[in-house]
């Protein structure tokens, strides 16, 4: 099978309607509710069968049909700023602005601001329609890790979400989330009843020894891409720990192509508000794997203090990684820079945080009744035992080391 990150694998059933060149996959749903490839970019190992389980196999920059589109995808063009329509505002010289926010094609917008963050723009765009950008940074209980024969519990997940609308279309939502107690982490993008999501599983990505300059450990990604509930592609990575950028990416120009106008009239805010794209100088499998999980657990307020200045930079820049390296245009890799400050500094932020840390200390505690000296880990990774005065080969890490609806709840 082609490698997972560079092509998407569609899969459901096959329908006999394969005209204007594509052929069209429903799952469990109504027939109706397709997922169209171009047949023109089949790639080895596509199985296209009529009336059979199938699959395609399309490159992950390529524009996939989607049934409640208004149209078929346009012609496949070399990758240029000028797909996404009024991106190209972007890109051309404008008048010299006072300062404030603007959509790319001038317009301006009024900013909403909470503890000296700005949290919300709005304003009309230049034909006319309501536009609103709005952040949010907060906490909520979850499912976590599965278990084998076990329904996953509830876990305290922290997320950073932004929400765009522009006139009647659906929003568009992009978030990104992180559980500490599952050591887990999801960046998900949505609109129209299609969702993008790449799941990490940081749990192996914990760095049980090193030698010389390799890292013992691993991170699971895992890539899904779901309509109207049902799942049409699942595709998985697993990647060495010490990896800064594993060129896994969310499919957003395959499923999203038609919104990534709206996207791209908020670019110059989210390189006003989120600065440069942010770059990872150290592995952020390993940063994350770095939390201290000893027991009897540290004192909250050094937990806490770990997750908000060790932990928690790192989220924005991994979830970057997972945009699409073709991301001039819109600039999401920006705003990740937006969400982490507001998930850092803001009120909001720190109160997650803060529950975050309540919640994995918590559970340290339950485990510590059940278990002398023995570490909290997740599934399927070996605990690492405590320092003791015979083994300090292993010292406990030190803290210097380096929106609405996450995840479709």
């Amino acid at each position: 099978m082609p490698d997972a990150r560079s092509y998407l694998n569609i899969t459901g059933i096959v329908s006999q309607d394969q005209s204007d060149g594509y052929v069209r996959l429903f799952n469990n749903g109504p027939i109706e509710n397709f997922i169209g490839a171009e047949i023109s970019q089949l790639q080895p190992g596509s199985n296209i069968e009529v009336s059979q389980q199938g699959n395609a196999v399309v490159p992950i920059l390529s524009r996939l049909a989607i049934s409640n589109y208004p149209q078929l995808p346009p012609p496949i063009l070399p990758v240029d700023p000028t797909h996404f329509g009024h991106a190209e505002a972007h890109l051309s010289p404008g008048p010299v602005r006072v300062p404030g926010y603007f959509l790319t094609d001038g317009s301006e917008l009024t900013a909403t601001e909470q503890d000296g963050l700005v949290v919300s723009l709005n304003g009309k765009s230049a034909g006319g329609d309501m536009c609103t950008l709005t952040a949010t940074v907060r906490s909520w209980e979850g499912p976590g890790r599965e278990t084998l024969g076990k329904a996953p519990g509830n876990v305290t997940w922290v997320t950073a979400a932004l929400e765009i609308l522009k006139g009647t279309n659906p929003p568009f939502i992009f978030n990104f989330s992180y559980s500490a107690q599952a050591f887990l982490f999801k960046t998900s993008t949505s609109q129209h009843n299609i969702a993008n999501m790449i799941e990490i599983d940081l749990a192996p990505a914990v760095v049980e020894e090193q030698t010389g300059p390799d890292l013992i450990g691993t991170a699971i990604l895992q890539r899904t891409l779901t309509y109207y509930g049902e799942i049409f592609s699942v595709q998985a990575l697993e990647v060495p720990a010490s990896t800064l950028d594993a060129q896994f990416h969310l499919a957003n120009q395959a499923t999203l192509w038609p919104f990534m106008a709206d996207i791209a009239l908020f670019s110059d805010v989210f390189e006003n508000l989120g600065g440069p794209a942010p770059q990872l100088d150290t592995s952020a499998f390993v940063t994350i794997g770095s939390l201290n999980d000893f027991l009897p657990p540290p004192p909250l307020a050094d937990l806490t203090d770990q997750l908000t200045t060790v932990i928690a930079p790192c989220l924005g820049p991994l979830a970057a990684t997972c945009l699409s390296a073709d991301d001039s245009v819109v600039s999401l890799k920006s705003a990740t820079n937006w969400l982490t400050r507001l998930l850092i500094d803001s009120a909001d932020g720190q109160s997650a945080i803060a529950s975050m840390a309540t919640a994995y200390r918590q559970s340290q505690l339950a485990q510590e009744t059940n278990s002398e000296n023995q570490p909290t880990m997740p599934v399927n990774v070996d605990p690492r035992p405590g320092p003791t005065e015979q083994d300090t080969s292993k010292p406990m890490p030190a803290d210097e080391n380096p929106a609405k609806q996450p995840d479709g709840t």
